[in-house]
This record gives C-alpha cells, structure tokens and sequence, in this order.
C-alpha cells in the first residue's frame, strides 16, 4: 500500500524552482500564470521579499494596482533598504492617482540609491502629472545630469517646459530625446517646432 503525503511543494519544486518558473513566465507576459508559481513559492517562504515584488509587478501588469500594493507593502515590511521596491509601490500609486504617496515613495527609493536617474524621472513625472512643472523640471534635470540618455526625462522635460511657455527649451529636449530614439519626442517637435 503506497501513501502519498501531500507537501508545500509542488510535485517536487522548491521555493526558488517556483520562483524562476514565475520569473519565466513574466518575461513571456503569462501574468496569471507567474501569479499562480509565486503564490505556490510563498506558501513555502513566505519571508522572501523578492517574491512578493515580483507578484506585485505581475499584479500590476494586470491592472491590479491595489494587489500589487499590498504585496509591495510586504517586501518592504521584509526588506526596507531595497529602493527598487519602494519604486514599484510608487509607480502603482501613481497609477491609482495617489500622487503624494508616490512622490513619498519615490524620495525614499532616492535616499537609499541617490545614484539612480530612473528615480528622479519617476518622481519628475508624478510632479508632472500634478501640473508641479517646474519640480518637475528640476527632477528631469537631475536625472539628465546623471544620465546623459535618460530619453524619458528629456521627452517629460519638454513636455514640461512647453507648458511653462518655454518653447525653445521644450523643442530642444524634444530633438535630443527623438535623437535617442523617443518617436513621441520626435512626433511632438514635428508638430510643435517646425514653425
């Protein structure tokens, strides 16, 4: 008579087996399905921080802003010196209009990693979206100085300085981010700067 004992693992895998399958399936954009091996992985470690942020961005790919807050709040409770987490909750929060809160979280993820341009432009375009032009000007300028290519933060920057009535400057940022590539950049200096 054989007896089979059910386990936390899944005919056999581990966590970190559960974890990289997740990982596979977010770069092939089977969401649902790394949702379902990283559920699997925290039942058996449930104090992994990098786990629950990456269900978190899985949950966010879907739209699902408020699980992926949830789950970005627990990373962080597990792993509070880690700027990127603090990132991602600052991007969902943006993307449920909590402007403030992304803003808070972005500042953090800056006093943890002060060297990284994405956080800046990530901050500068919170203060855009609340029409804070010139922060976010000055957030766009330090992430330039950082990074020379940030072609986000010189399409965000132009977008910004149009709407301060400084058209020289926005079209001069619109050509440097179409130079590096950005087809918005370039479509906005077609329509606005070709005069």
């Amino acid at each position: 008579m054989f007896v089979f004992w059910m386990t936390d693992c899944v005919f056999g895998q581990s966590a970190s087996d559960l974890f990289n399958a997740g990982l596979e399936k977010m770069k092939e954009k089977k969401y649902e399905e790394a949702i379902t091996d990283f559920d699997q992985a925290l039942k058996m470690d449930d104090k992994d921080s990098f786990l629950h942020a990456n269900r978190g961005l899985a949950q966010a790919a879907l739209g699902r802003h408020r699980q992926a807050i949830s789950d970005y709040n627990k990373a962080i409770k597990l792993n509070p010196k880690y700027a990127k987490f603090y990132i991602y909750r600052g991007i969902a929060n943006d993307s449920t209009r909590k402007y403030q809160e992304a803003v808070d979280d972005y500042t953090r993820a800056i006093r943890l990693d002060d060297k990284d341009p994405s956080l800046y432009t990530a901050r500068g375009h919170t203060f855009f979206n609340v029409k804070q032009y010139d922060t976010a000007i000055a957030n766009f300028n330090v992430a330039i100085q950082l990074d020379p290519n940030q072609v986000t933060a010189y399409l965000l920057r132009g977008q910004a300085k149009y709407r301060t009535v400084d058209s020289v400057g926005a079209c001069n940022d619109w050509q440097k981010a179409s130079e590096l590539g950005s087809e918005e950049a370039r479509k906005l200096f077609e329509e606005n700067c070709n005069q």
